[in-house]
């Protein structure tokens, strides 16, 4: 009786190598074939292209950032004028690089109590004006050592005011290193060139000068004399107290004693206040005074323009943009006094 089973050789089932399901080799799984080497090529292709573009382009901003060089770090700066357009933080620190030993004798270092003054107004000595809207003894120091570094600048002036020692550190994140490499190409350089085309085109005031002055004057109308004695009641319970923050008087120190190892004659004179603001401090202005003493030498030299001898500039509101600040007029005056202690101390500048 024939067997109704499959015979071996005969099976239903395939043998091996004639097998219905695949063998090794022949997988019903599609075998990897050139198509999918030629899409791996393609993403690789993709990346080095997107590098070398990325490569190109940034190379390319930077050619052109040479080329404009807004801050005077790259190019030779003793035949440029360069104005500040924005970010003063930013600007004065860069300048302070390479812009401001290469054109310019000395470095006026304040708050914007002096941030204001047209220190062209001091030729033929050529003073930078480093001071900062806002800033403490922590930033004038940033922008004074840099301007120092390279032994070219023959004096600093220090306004000396109870703002620049009440606290210490940055007050923003601008002031930096990275800020140096940063002017190859950055958002602040994009910004930078959109507020001069503003300005250019008089969508903006023009508030800085090439000698870094800050004419925040012409933002508006000074305040009256009656305004200015109303505001100065109003905030008298503020004007009673001077803080003194210790790290910053260190700082301060420190900045002196490193001019004076650079060889820079150090000039301070106490700021100026309106004589009804000053007296409220009362003796409280004595002890700041009395601190900022400590740390002059006898080969500086200073004087206090809140004495007797500076009342027509004091008692006068004409002088005054407001509580604090000075007008043109008492720019001007207060220019006059250092121009003649320079004088004094220096003599005239030799081929000028």
């Amino acid at each position: 009786m024939t067997s109704s089973l499959p015979t071996s050789g005969t099976s239903g089932l395939s043998t091996s190598g004639t097998s219905g399901l695949p063998t090794s080799g022949t997988s019903g799984h599609a075998t990897p074939t050139g198509s999918g080497t030629g899409r791996s090529m393609s993403g690789r292709r993709f990346v080095v292209l997107g590098c070398a573009l990325t490569v190109a382009v940034m190379a390319a901003s930077a050619a052109v950032h040479v080329a404009w060089d807004p801050y005077g770090l790259f190019r030779d700066t003793s035949t440029r004028t360069i104005n500040i357009w924005h970010n003063e933080r930013t600007s004065k620190y860069l300048l302070a690089h390479r812009y401001v030993p290469e054109n310019f004798d000395g470095l006026l270092i304040g708050p914007s109590l002096a941030a204001n003054l047209d220190t062209s107004l001091l030729l033929p000595y050529r003073v930078f004006n480093g001071a900062i809207n806002g800033g403490n003894i922590t930033e004038l120091s940033l922008v004074a050592e840099q301007a120092m570094n390279d032994g070219k600048m023959r004096f600093l002036v220090v306004c000396l005011t109870p703002y620049i020692t009440q606290d210490h550190g940055r007050k923003s994140s601008y002031m930096v290193p990275a800020e140096y490499w940063g002017a190859l190409g950055s958002l602040e350089t994009f910004k930078l060139a959109v507020h001069r085309t503003f300005i250019a085109l008089g969508r903006e005031a023009n508030l800085f000068t090439p000698f870094g002055r800050n004419h925040y004057n012409i933002l508006k109308p000074a305040m009256t004399e009656a305004e200015i004695r109303a505001a100065i009641e109003k905030n008298r319970h503020r004007y009673g107290t001077i803080r003194i923050d210790e790290e910053a008087v260190t700082e301060l120190d420190g900045l002196l004693d490193a001019a004076r190892g650079r060889g820079l004659k150090v000039f301070a004179y106490f700021y100026p206040y309106l004589k009804d603001r000053y007296t409220i401090w009362g003796t409280n202005y004595d002890t700041f005074k009395a601190r900022m003493m400590a740390l002059l030498e006898p080969g500086d030299v200073v004087w206090d323009m809140n004495t007797p001898e500076y009342d027509a500039l004091t008692r006068d509101y004409s002088n005054y943009y407001d509580m604090a600040h000075l007008s043109d007029k008492g720019s001007t005056f207060v220019l006059g006094e250092i121009r003649a202690h320079i004088e004094s101390a220096l003599g005239p500048v030799a081929g000028r």
